[in-house]
């Protein structure tokens, strides 16, 4: 007799609805953090492990595309996640978004992944290929990185697009030195490997010795890209004065621009601000917010277009152009 628990005895063990298990067994991020733990505490005391190959009967009649978002809270993600969902529902393949965290191993998830569902493909948004070329190269499958340059990758089933970077980096801080702005605070993410702040560092340095300068490590300003660690960095920040931000996301810049009015400034009268992305939020900003555009319908376009044809021409690597919005929130100082 099969005496497997159920999702259905442990959404009664955790005093919750089918549905919401079925969100937490999937990684899914509209379930709070106090009821994921909640019911995963009660996966790990009774043991339960899924039931693959009843999911295969469901989930193999069509074919599969699975879709890794690295982060929860990235707004410029929900967004590309969407034109994506709908281009390779147009190709008459099968959607299948997960959610990890920002420090999990991508590469470990798409492994699970295809042992479960022997999807047809993976996209990778978000990530660092160079971690990962031994592992990502023994999966019979093609993967995509979108918004992550893999060029440098010796997989041969990796392929990538985005956009350059290091020069979407560049446009900003050299528009704040074209506003006359001198004394300038980057806000970013961790620059080690060859990850998207990594490539944005290099392009705000780019900007700095084309005027023969060097920019100051007390002047990069380390957080996670998030509205709150954003605010955070900015509450607690004690170095050299600024009259100008450039955070790497419009997310982060958000964060910033709110702990900045509530330390007393105002934008961009006391302090400018230019974000990066061109996430829809900034036009509904006060005052509106400069940004650098990544091109969305492109990056989804060009995603699904390489997935399908790594199938037969791996290895193909795209880079987009990015665009300058300029807005309200960047004061012209000459």
């Amino acid at each position: 007799m099969d005496t497997r628990i159920t999702i259905k005895e442990i959404a009664e063990l955790s005093g919750v609805g089918i549905s919401t298990v079925s969100r937490v067994l999937n990684k899914r991020p509209d379930v709070n953090d106090a009821t994921r733990e909640r019911v995963m505490e009660v996966i790990r005391r009774v043991g339960y492990e899924p039931n693959v190959n009843a999911k295969h009967l469901k989930q193999l009649s069509t074919e599969s595309v699975a879709v890794i978002v690295r982060g929860r809270n990235n707004l410029f993600f929900s967004g590309l996640l969407e034109l994506l969902q709908a281009r390779i529902q147009e190709t008459g393949l099968r959607f299948l978004p997960y959610y990890i965290g920002e420090e999990d191993d991508e590469v470990q998830e798409a492994q699970r992944v295809y042992a479960e569902r022997k999807v047809r493909g993976i996209i990778f948004l978000g990530g660092c290929h160079a971690d990962w070329d031994d592992k990502l190269r023994v999966l019979p499958i093609p993967c995509v990185y979108s918004t992550v340059n893999a060029a440098s990758s010796k997989a041969e089933n990796v392929s990538s697009v985005s956009v350059d970077d290091r020069r979407g980096a560049r446009q900003a801080v050299d528009y704040l030195f074209s506003c006359g702005h001198r004394e300038l605070l980057i806000l970013g993410g961790e620059t080690q490997g060859w990850n998207t702040a990594n490539q944005r560092y290099k392009g705000v340095c780019d900007s700095f010795r084309a005027r023969g300068r060097q920019l100051e490590e007390a002047r990069y300003l380390t957080s996670p890209f998030s509205f709150a660690d954003a605010y955070k960095a900015i509450r607690s920040y004690n170095g050299p004065s600024y009259t100008a931000v450039f955070a790497m996301s419009d997310t982060m810049a958000i964060g910033a621009c709110r702990a900045l009015l509530d330390m007393g400034l105002q934008i961009p009268r006391d302090v400018s601000v230019i974000g990066y992305d061109g996430i829809d939020l900034t036009a509904y900003c006060q005052p509106v917010l400069a940004t650098i555009r990544q091109p969305q319908e492109a990056l989804a376009r060009e995603s699904v277009s390489l997935l399908l044809r790594g199938m037969e021409q791996p290895g193909v690597h795209v880079l987009l152009d990015t665009e300058l919005i300029p807005g309200a929130s960047v004061r012209c100082l000459l």
